[in-house]
């Protein structure tokens, strides 16, 4: 129905565990056995995010094979009279009963759609949630794209407002979600759409950047903020189309320029690139699996640039502690890899490696894998 969500909930779940769920599993597609995958489930462990979906329809398929045995699983379902569709260039998403509380046991879901070659704007103007420190009582998580299994921008809770999110796509979907105890005010957003596709969060393994308008001049005072993340097992390429211009009139790349740093923190110590002028970067090595890019310009328009980002496996790692782990995990890694993973803990320390999972092709004197 419309403006309406199905939740589904375990009571019990006990299955036979593969990282990957290849085995025993349950399985959730959007409407048919073609649909978007939505979650795949095995093991002992719930879904992260809550099973709250948009769609009027979900298919449910259970798998065994002949070998491991256990008692199964009990879910229910229901269906919530919140959440739905929206599609458009502008729109509103509340908590139920704003701006009263929200009653418990809520779980809605919206997808936010806008058109083609449109990014989407979410500025949340209210929001108070019962806090917990991994919101695991009450939560609105942020999915980034058109689907439940779209990768999370974030899960929040409390009273500390989201703020303002920027889709990668026109599609975002937004999930509420609350528990038996405890209830706030709820939230209050407002989305709006961008023809120029400037700045957002952007997963993927390969894509483009440009500044709004490209190749044609951008507009005056313009600023985009891109974050790329990648897989953990990989680290970013970038490589800057030679049609550049961003006029700055210090020189100086103080007002106007493109910038691009490691992780999410524009620290000196993070930058990797900062260039302005007629010249384009030289391409753009990212040790990491996260960078931060940033356009601005207080000067005259120009054309801007265009820069391409492809991911590589492998990574630096410098800190003091983390994981390594092989590409695409827990999902299989592809053929024909090479790849080189460097932990750099400095001349004064010593580096122990502990493995928590391995499985990888069985040959003699491992001349294969």
């Amino acid at each position: 129905a419309e403006n309406s969500s199905i939740y589904i909930s375990f009571q019990d779940l006990h299955l036979q565990y593969h990282q990957n769920c290849q085995y025993d599993h349950l399985e959730f597609r959007l409407d048919n056995a073609d649909g978007e995958l939505i979650a795949r489930v095995c093991g002992t462990a719930r879904p992260v995010v809550p099973l709250a979906v948009f769609a009027s329809q979900i298919w449910v398929h259970f798998a065994t094979d002949s070998h491991v045995e256990d008692t199964g699983f009990h879910a229910s379902y229901q269906i919530t009279n919140c959440g739905g569709i929206q599609t458009g260039e502008m729109g509103t998403i509340s908590s139920p009963n704003y701006p009263e509380s929200y009653d418990s046991l809520n779980h809605c879901s919206w997808l936010l759609e806008a058109p083609e070659g449109h990014t989407i704007t979410l500025t949340f103007t209210y929001f108070d949630t019962e806090y917990q420190t991994r919101c695991l009582w009450d939560s609105v998580t942020v999915l980034n794209g058109g689907s439940p299994s779209s990768p999370i921008i974030g899960q929040y809770c409390g009273t500390v407002s989201p703020g303002t999110i920027k889709s990668g796509s026109n599609k975002l979907v937004v999930i509420f979600n609350s528990d038996h105890s405890i209830q706030g005010g709820g939230f209050y957003a407002t989305w709006t759409t961008d023809s120029l596709g400037c700045g957002g969060v952007i997963h993927s393994d390969t894509g483009t950047i440009k500044s709004p308008n490209w190749p044609e001049n951008f507009p005056a005072n313009s600023r985009c903020t891109w974050t790329i993340r990648t897989h953990e097992s990989k680290h970013l390429v970038i490589t800057f189309n030679n049609t550049f211009q961003i006029p700055d009139n210090s020189g100086q790349c103080q007002d106007s320029y493109v910038k691009v740093w490691q992780g999410t923190t524009e620290s000196d110590e993070a930058l990797l690139a900062a260039r302005c002028g007629s010249t384009e970067p030289e391409p753009v090595l990212a040790p990491a699996s996260v960078v931060t890019a940033v356009f601005q310009s207080q000067d005259s328009p120009g054309q801007g640039f265009s820069a391409s980002f492809i991911s590589r496996c492998g990574v630096n790692f410098t800190a003091p502690f983390g994981r390594i782990i092989s590409p695409n995990y827990p999902d299989q890694y592809d053929n024909n890899l090479s790849c080189n993973y460097i932990i750099d803990a400095g001349s004064e320390a010593f580096v122990i490696l502990q493995f928590q999972s391995f499985e990888l092709e069985t040959s003699i004197d491992c001349i294969n894998d």
